[in-house]
Parts: structure tokens; C-alpha cells; sequence
């Protein structure tokens, strides 16, 4: 009997923790993306040019925010949901505006989380 009741509350309570951990991993994304904002608005404050990092592609950050590394972002933060999520960042070609991607497989959801500069917010989309 107590094992059919803990298996009863392992059934229920077991859900409601993964759920809890994939929104605990949704709210590192949003931290790292404002992680790497911080680091460009930086970036453009010390740079003689005012510049933001120019990628008319969207490309994994390493790759495309490298130059920022350790001076202004000590390391470039890496999704909690593992490589294949890995954080993407593009700019238009004149370095006026930038979006840094964060994506979050949630269940059945793919969330899309972005930081776009000219709108100066970052918002969340299923």
C-alpha cells in the first residue's frame, strides 16, 4: 500500500519538477541574453568607432560576439538546454540594431526569446 502511494505521488509530483526546471532554464536565458547586451552596450561605450559587432547572418554568439571575450564578457554564456540550443545573435548591416536568440524546447513548445535593441526589450514567443 505505501508503495502504490508513493508511486501515485511520484506520478504527480514528478511532472510539476520538470516543469519547474525548464522555466528555472527559461529565466537563465533571459539572464544571459541581458548577460550579452550588457556586454555589446559596453562594447559600442569603449569602442572609438561606437560600433555594435557586425553579423548580417544569423550565427551562434561564440561565434559571432567573440571579439567581446574576456574584455568585456568574461566568457559567453552557453544555453541551459545544451548546444543544439545555442544562443544566436545578427545585426543589420550598418550596426544600428541587433537581436540576440535565445531558444527553449519547454514540453511540447519551442520558445523563442530575444533581445532586439531597437525596441530595447527582451520578449518571449511560443
Amino acid at each position: 500500500v505505501v508503495v502504490a502511494i508513493v508511486g501515485i505521488l511520484a506520478l504527480v509530483a514528478i511532472p510539476k519538477l520538470l516543469s519547474s526546471v525548464d522555466k528555472a532554464k527559461v529565466g537563465v536565458i533571459k539572464s544571459d541574453i541581458g548577460a550579452i547586451n550588457t556586454a555589446i552596450k559596453t562594447y559600442v561605450t569603449d569602442n572609438p568607432a561606437g560600433a555594435i559587432p557586425i553579423a548580417t547572418t544569423q550565427n551562434v554568439v561564440s561565434t559571432s560576439l567573440s571579439p567581446l571575450t574576456p574584455t568585456w564578457i568574461a566568457v559567453l554564456p552557453t544555453s541551459p538546454f545544451g548546444p543544439q540550443f545555442a544562443y544566436q545573435y545578427v545585426s543589420d548591416p550598418t550596426g544600428s540594431y541587433y537581436t540576440i536568440f535565445g531558444y527553449a524546447p519547454t514540453g511540447d513548445r519551442k520558445f523563442t526569446i530575444r533581445y532586439v535593441s531597437s525596441a530595447s526589450q527582451i520578449s518571449e514567443t511560443p
